[in-house]
């Protein structure tokens, strides 16, 4: 494809040199291949503008380190960038949570009625995440007292539902009452 790419482009660029050769150097040309019908003049009007314009890449050729770096670089590059999306992406995950737990926050009580509502309906998951985000609220807003006092009045109400106790358990020891540390 590269090899293709440079024909082709060194076609069209020996195409203008010999359109933009003096007049007097055109005709000289072409009174060459009157003279001599069996010559291969486009190989030897190619070669005349090789000579007279050599390969860049004879100018400026690159060592095997001088490449090795290059690539390594690049992929620095490519790799700052992708930490860089990740940190955003990140952060942005962040404010998005906080806003979420801001929002649950000013909810007041009936947040806690949609956790007795996703139990009825046996969305044991969708509860479990509803309450550890209630504990999350409760603890920035230093009402751990209150949030016990709930989630044990939930416990109790839905005491025989063991798979909405094993996920809360799961989740988090501390939801069903199991010692850990606060």
């Amino acid at each position: 494809m590269y090899v293709e790419v440079a024909g082709k482009q060194l076609r069209r660029i020996s195409l203008q040199w010999a359109r933009q050769l003096p007049v007097g150097e055109q005709q000289r040309w072409l009174l060459r291949a009157a003279d001599n019908p069996d010559l291969a003049l486009g190989s030897a009007l190619l070669g005349e503008f090789r000579r007279a314009h050599p390969a860049v890449a004879d100018r400026q050729r690159r060592t095997v380190a001088q490449l090795l770096a290059g690539a390594e670089e690049l992929e620095d590059a490519r790799r700052r960038e992708a930490m860089r999306r990740q940190a955003q992406a990140r952060a942005a995950a962040a404010a998005a949570r906080e806003a979420q737990l801001a929002a649950l926050g000013r909810r007041g009580a009936s947040e806690w009625r949609e956790v007795e509502q996703l139990v009825e309906a046996r969305s044991y998951d969708e509860a479990v995440r509803l309450v550890v985000d209630l504990r999350e609220v409760a603890v920035r807003a230093d009402g751990l007292e209150e949030f016990d006092r709930r989630l044990a009045e939930v416990r109790q109400r839905y005491a025989r539902r063991r798979g909405f106790l094993d996920r809360l358990r799961r989740a988090d020891p501390r939801l069903v009452g199991d010692p850990a540390p606060r």
